[in-house]
């Protein structure tokens, strides 16, 4: 998946990096990876700083978040 640079800015931080690292620590799991379908993005938002948003929100959390991927949806095999 192609990801623009602007979100990419994003999802590469240090803060991101961190909170992901955070996440891993804390609930021994890994957190949804970032992709478009799940995190659209509105006029408000990038679509990145709503995944980044969610990730703090799971963090802060006291149990793990588990968000259903709907990337594979219109793949049909």
């Amino acid at each position: 998946m192609y990801v623009i640079q602007d979100d990419a800015k994003i999802i590469c931080s240090d803060e991101v990096r961190n909170l992901m690292i955070r996440y891993h620590e804390k609930f021994g799991e890994r957190f949804l990876a970032f992709n478009y379908i799940d995190f659209p993005g509105n006029e408000q938002q990038r679509p990145a700083e709503m995944y980044r948003e969610a990730l703090l929100q799971a963090v802060e959390r006291d149990e793990p978040t588990h968000i259903e991927s709907h990337r594979f949806d219109s793949i049909d095999h």
